[in-house]
């Protein structure tokens, strides 16, 4: 292990050391090319090179920083604390052996001794007895020999207590050492084994990181090749022409005699300019078809080639080199441009390309854009055709990916000029006010009567009319919309992006709101979104957990180590321990402990009542219930819309009368004239009912669970906490599912298509039959709050994506929409999954915070015009 890990810091230290060696000579690189960049391929290239090592460096830097974070700091910690563990159960083996063998070795020196002394006993008792029976002469001697025989059963005695006491504390020995030992034994067992595992889980992890490095490493070449693919000497030359040559070509001085000048004093009638040869540029005639333009054959020839219509019989051959040089030239022309986008758009239903057809396709484009920024031209319509095109046509990977033409041409400079897009959006729009002008004059329309063709008339003679304006208005956020979409995949910045969307949101003068939506969807979709994710064990996690647990900071950290029935008796010890550590405890009973159903439901209800303190609030609900049975029209038009919905839901189920839902939706929507009721909540108040089986409970804790949690916004019209839901979510995506996250910004799929019910209704909707899965759901939100909503969501996405890597919009909506019955997502392991997932409240207010941000800048650039 020690081996592993200074291989792993040596590995590093090299890239470090190579980095900032070869950082150096990108400098000395910048220094010695020219700063001004041409218009030329070439000079695309050259740039092109130095973004190609830079995000190389960058590649090998974030190598180098997870080899570090990820893999050396965590490696030698476990290292030293294995050394540690393996150190320490060694040295108390090693005692419990070494003191059963001094004991051993003890206690048979004992058994020795006392063996020998009973030989000498009998060698004494075996004399005594033949001296006896030899004559009676020898009595003195006899009773000598009884006197020593006596003193050796002393020392025979003597020799067996010594004997049993070593014996004994042998047999403790032993006894130790068979029950500490098996403990012993286990443990470094265990921590041989994490230790195998750890070590397989750092290489695994070493072999991803170095998988990414090759991936980030392998796409800049593919992009590198691209560019290089590019390089195209026709319109370098053109370029380096036009940049150079004079426009009024030098006139050479002759020598002239005054007599010739004086001579041609005398008026003359000017004689007509002749035109030389050389003013013209010389085209090739070219054979074309009869009543065709010869311009629309060559693309449709070209095209055809590069886009064929069957891939299986399509020549894999690259375009003849004369094509491709006619093609360039007619590319540099404003009307070649045009005729290359018109036919282009017709080939749209053939959007699948082949690789070396692509690179091809991508070398033209490039070429059109580069002779559009040389001329100056700014054909808006132009503009617009080859940004919505570039998202039309794309080719696969091995795995199925797909890669669009925007993937390939978002480097290009074209891209940062604003004026440009905001003419090609100002355009879109008009073009889009048009014919929805032209659409509404198709519908007939009701006959007015001469009274209101006059009070009409006063108002249209001095002002405009309010509902073409706010037509005007709604044409401009949709193409907005669009547009948003194409300057997100074609790589523009954030602060350039922001400034087209402000400065067009100022022309048509939207409101904030809709400028607030139009920047959160940048902002959400933004490729650099790393910088928000949380941090794991730190020193303000710690700060974070002291501020949590107080004085309790050892209690509260050993809680997860306890079981739940052991929690029980800390929450006894006084009042500050359950106000301190309740919370953690509650979780515990309801989510990790694994209670019967009926126990569970009954410490749900408590935990839910106690939590939200739903008892305290003085609330007289049958008084309330019965002034709306008393006069329903104190909720207006609620009333019908309540017993809709209540029809609607809980159909067939008999723990949940409608009659009671419908009181406590419509006493609420008294009680709560602000809120009144929202769409969804019948299954909020459904899910609480369900659970409680208390009429009057079931309303306190509704109220409650709504002012606790902040829902108001949640549920008023114009649904302010549901928006910044949204963006939140957009960016959790963009953050723990990167890959979804591009599928979903390929396809322009945000998280208000499809998770309002989630967060209106808490999944109610969704789980309403599976109450195994939705119940853990709310005791999470309950005690934890709206960061368990996205980590649910988190698990739902993560579980689908498998099903949207290649899917059609309507088809990722389809299966978005439709989870209820899922059995693959909502499997046995789905709560603990939801627990794993990192989500933490400072990330969700470091969003919250993005998002209020945005909606400032919105402010500050709107008129707030409200129609």
């Amino acid at each position: 292990m020690f081996a592993i890990s200074n291989l792993l810091k040596t590995y590093r230290r090299t890239i470090d050391t190579a980095n900032s060696q070869f950082e150096k000579a990108i400098e000395n690189f910048k220094f010695e090319v020219p700063k001004e960049g041409g218009m030329d391929t070439m000079s695309t290239v050259v740039v092109s090179l130095v973004e190609y090592f830079e995000k190389i460096i960058k590649g090998q830097s974030d190598f180098s920083s997870n080899i570090n974070s990820e893999l050396i700091r965590p490696f030698d910690s476990f290292l030293t604390q294995f050394q540690l563990t393996l150190n320490q159960n060694s040295v108390k083996g090693q005692y419990l052996v070494k003191e059963t063998v001094k004991l051993k070795e003890k206690t048979q020196k004992s058994k020795e001794k006392y063996y020998q002394s009973c030989e000498q006993l009998e060698k004494y008792e075996k004399m005594e007895k033949t001296a006896i029976e030899e004559s009676k002469d020898k009595f003195d001697r006899s009773e000598k020999m009884q006197k020593t025989i006596a003193s050796q059963r002393l020392q025979v005695a003597k020799n067996v207590d010594y004997y049993t006491s070593a014996y004994t504390e042998l047999e403790l020995a032993y006894n130790k050492y068979d029950s500490e030992m098996p403990s012993i034994m286990q443990t470094l067992q265990n921590s041989n084994e994490s230790y195998i595992h750890f070590t397989k889980f750092t290489l695994e992890r070493f072999l991803k990181s170095q998988n990414r490095l090759i991936t980030v490493v392998k796409d800049s070449i593919d992009e590198f090749s691209i560019i290089i693919s590019n390089i195209n000497s026709n319109i370098d030359i053109r370029v380096f022409v036009d940049t150079n040559k004079s426009k009024v070509p030098p006139v050479r001085e002759e020598f002239a005699k005054y007599d010739k000048v004086a001579e041609n004093k005398a008026p003359v009638k000017p004689a007509e300019e002749k035109v030389k040869d050389e003013d013209y540029e010389l085209i090739e005639p070219q054979i074309a078809i009869p009543g065709r333009d010869p311009d629309i054959e060559l693309v449709e020839t070209v095209l055809d080639h590069l886009i064929p219509e069957d891939m299986a019989c399509s020549s894999p051959a690259n375009l003849d080199p004369a094509f491709y040089s006619k093609i360039s030239e007619l590319l540099h022309t404003p009307d070649g441009r045009g005729t290359f986008c018109d036919v282009l758009e017709t080939k749209k239903n053939r959007c699948l390309l082949m690789y070396a057809k692509a690179v091809q396709l991508v070398g033209l484009i490039k070429s059109f854009l580069t002779s559009m920024m040389i001329q100056k031209d700014n054909d808006s319509v132009v503009f617009c055709k080859i940004v919505f095109l570039a998202h039309v046509f794309y080719m696969e990977d091995e795995n199925g990916k797909r890669k669009y033409l925007t993937h390939f041409i978002e480097n290009h400079a074209i891209w940062q000029e604003k004026e440009r897009w905001i003419d090609a959006i100002d355009n879109a729009t008009q073009n889009k006010i048009q014919s929805d002008l032209e659409y509404s004059k198709s519908i007939p329309k009701k006959k007015k009567g001469l009274f209101t063709l006059i009070k009409n008339f006063g108002k249209t003679a001095f002002q405009k009319d309010p509902e073409e304006f706010r037509e005007a208005q709604l044409a401009a956020f949709t193409v907005m919309n669009q547009f948003c979409f194409h300057m997100i995949h074609l790589g523009l910045t954030e602060e350039i992006s922001n400034d087209i969307v402000l400065s067009v949101c100022h022309k048509y003068d939207l409101d904030q709101e809709r400028i607030t939506d139009l920047l959160a969807e940048l902002q959400a979709n933004q490729k650099m979104t790393t910088k928000l994710v949380p941090h794991k064990i730190s020193l303000q996690l710690r700060e974070k957990e002291k501020n949590r647990w107080k004085k309790l900071l050892p209690i509260g950290l050993a809680l997860k180590y306890l079981y739940p029935q052991e929690c029980f008796e800390i929450l006894l010890v006084n009042k500050q321990w359950n106000e301190t550590l309740k919370q953690e405890v509650f979780k515990k009973w309801l989510i990790d402990w694994d209670l019967p159903t009926v126990k569970k439901t009954q410490m749900r209800t408590w935990v839910w009542v106690d939590v939200l303190k739903a008892q305290s609030r003085p609330i007289e609900y049958f008084a309330l219930l019965g002034k709306i049975l008393a006069n329903v029209a104190q909720i207006h038009s609620l009333n019908d819309i309540i017993d809709i919905d209540v029809f609607r839901s809980y159909q067939g189920n008999d723990l949940m009368p409608p009659q009671i839902l419908k009181n406590i939706l419509k006493t609420y929507a008294f009680y709560n004239e602000e809120i009144g009721y929202c769409q969804g909540m019948n299954y909020v108040v459904g899910t609480i009912y369900l659970q409680i089986q208390d009429e009057a409970l079931s309303f306190k804790v509704l109220v409650s669970l709504i002012d606790k949690f902040q829902m108001k916004n949640l549920f008023i019209s114009s649904l302010p906490k549901l928006k910044l839901f949204f963006y939140t979510l957009d960016r959790i995506i963009g953050l723990i599912l990167p890959e979804l996250h591009e599928k979903f910004k390929e396809i322009s799929i945000c998280a208000g298509h499809f998770s309002s019910p989630w967060f209106i209704t808490l999944y109610s909707s969704v789980l309403q039959n599976r109450p195994d899965i939705l119940y853990p759901i709310w005791d999470m939100f309950v005690l934890e709050g709206w960061k368990s909503v996205f980590k649910v969501a988190v698990v739902i996405l993560s579980r689908l994506s498998r099903h949207i890597v290649a899917g059609k919009f309507e088809d990722v909506m389809f299966v978005l929409t439709n989870i209820s019955g899922n059995v693959e997502i909502f499997d046995s392991d789905f709560v603990s999954r939801v627990q794993k997932v990192n989500i933490s409240n400072g990330l969700l207010r470091d969003l919250e915070s993005e998002y209020e941000h945005l909606k400032l800048k919105a402010s500050s650039s709107s008129k707030n015009i409200y129609l």
